[in-house]
């Protein structure tokens, strides 16, 4: 599970490329996670 992993540098870079973000914690990485999943 991503939502899990969001310490993870490999899904880190995957949101930061198809969010077009830059995730500085995992909070970022989490809320970035979730607006993919909301547009999946």
């Amino acid at each position: 599970n991503p939502f899990l992993r969001c310490d993870n540098e490999q899904i880190r870079s995957q949101v930061e490329q198809y969010q077009g973000i830059k995730a500085n914690s995992p909070v970022d990485v989490f809320a970035g996670l979730r607006g993919w999943k909301d547009h999946f």
